[in-house]
């Protein structure tokens, strides 16, 4: 039997021992193991016998290709596991739209081992630590409530997303004092130098903004940055600003694979536009997964998107060439209200899914599904004919639906084929009937 065929008996071994077995002697016996472990360490810790450390559980590489090394040196630590302010991260979480239990459970688990916190390092870029200047701030701890920042960004830098412009205002300037008015509810800074019209400007701008309802980010990011987002703004923010709502995303595979440029399996957002369009590239990554699970970029669904809506296009125009042969007046048949129903039905579903951000069911709900339907109605009108004016409506209500995924192929359609006003972007959600 070799080493390595031995770790998961012996893992197993362990874990059973944790969580089902009983301490057989000393003063916690007859207690779970799991139970009697922390109180065995907090007395062997109080008592001198033992100190408390941390190492890797394996081998650890550096991206450079380093062997990674545990040295015991001079460090500040975040202690995020406080008790007050654990239970303040706690009922932010509660209260906060996630999006799915999964996420959710990842956060409480997260809040649950969270303490201290490793902030600084000696080496590197970042921003020094106000009260060591030999240390920089450690780069997830300093990167968590820069949302702040954006709510006023757009005045300190003259409009420009880049940095590249300054506004009136001097970096000096904005103080703490500046800050704290800002974001904080301190005092006026009378001694800013900034004029009072802008820093009651800046201000109206991060009420209005905060608290953010949305937070788009990696799964990976729960256990470290997206946490630490929870714990300082609930350490800074009065509850009015506290965080609304996380949407955590996985990774993105090729063709059910890993992205590796290593093995060709890779493509930027710019190389996919060129092979299969801007809109199938959306059509493809929107069919790609909703939820935390890694998306799936498919090749083949790029290049089935492109006919789907070719094919679409031309089953429109062929309606609207024929437009004189079919049926008019309100739906009046049993086939005519149940496509309509369809259609409303449709209406209502797709626009769940966007609220909630599920691409894939809103795809499928307001085009995949609303084809379906459509083709069902075609197939049961036989000799009799569709009606006209659904025809119409159905080409209105599924160039909206689709738009927000495929932009271009939805333009398209409202202004050259159904010779629409103004842009379908700007057309407004369609407004679904009563469902019966």
């Amino acid at each position: 039997m070799t080493k390595r065929s031995l770790r998961k008996p012996r893992g197993l071994t362990y874990l059973r021992g944790f969580t089902d077995g009983t301490m057989l002697v000393g003063e916690y016996a007859g207690r779970k193991v799991q139970e009697a472990k922390p109180l065995v360490r907090n007395k062997l810790i109080e008592s001198g016998g033992a100190d408390m450390y941390s190492e890797p559980e394996k081998k650890v590489m550096s991206r450079s290709g380093d062997e990674c090394v545990v040295a015991l040196t001079d460090q500040w630590y975040i202690i995020y596991g406080e008790a007050e302010w654990k239970k303040m991260a706690e009922e932010c979480l509660s209260n906060m739209n996630l999006y799915s239990d999964e996420t959710r459970h990842a956060f409480e688990h997260t809040l649950s081992w969270l303490n201290q916190w490793a902030c600084s390092r000696s080496v590197g870029l970042g921003t020094r630590i106000p009260w060591d200047p030999d240390f920089i701030a450690e780069s997830l701890s300093d990167t968590t409530i820069y949302m702040l920042y954006y709510t006023v960004a757009h005045m300190l830098h003259n409009g420009d997303m880049y940095g590249k412009n300054t506004g009136a205002i001097e970096a000096e300037q904005m103080t703490d004092e500046v800050w704290d008015f800002i974001f904080c509810g301190g005092p006026y800074p009378e001694l800013s130098g900034i004029p009072s019209s802008i820093l009651k400007k800046m201000k109206q701008e991060f009420e209005y903004r905060y608290p953010f309802d949305l937070r788009v980010s990696g799964k990976d990011l729960i256990q470290n940055h997206l946490t630490f987002c929870i714990n300082n703004h609930t350490a800074l923010m009065s509850k009015c600003h506290w965080p609304c709502g996380f949407r955590c995303n996985g990774h993105m595979m090729l063709n059910a694979e890993k992205m590796s440029k290593s093995t060709g399996n890779f493509r930027t957002l710019k190389e996919a536009i060129q092979e299969f369009s801007a809109d199938a590239t959306r059509y493809a990554l929107a069919d790609a997964g909703d939820g935390v699970d890694d998306a799936n970029f498919v090749f083949d669904t790029a290049n089935t998107g492109i006919l789907r809506l070719t094919k679409e296009i031309s089953w429109m125009e062929e309606v609207l060439a024929a437009e004189s042969s079919l049926s008019t007046g309100p739906p009046s048949n049993y086939a005519d209200r149940v496509f309509e129903n369809e259609i409303n039905i449709a209406v209502k579903m797709t626009e769940q899914h966007y609220e909630n951000y599920m691409y894939r069911e809103a795809l499928k709900s307001g085009f995949y599904d609303l084809q379906a339907a459509r083709d069902e109605y075609r197939f049961s009108c036989g000799s009799e004919g569709m009606n006209r004016d659904l025809l119409f409506h159905f080409m209105d209500v599924q160039t909206r639906l689709i738009t927000p995924i495929c932009p271009q192929y939805g333009e398209f359609v409202w202004r050259e084929l159904l010779k629409k006003d103004g842009f379908a972007v700007k057309a407004g959600w369609p407004m679904a009937g009563t469902l019966i």
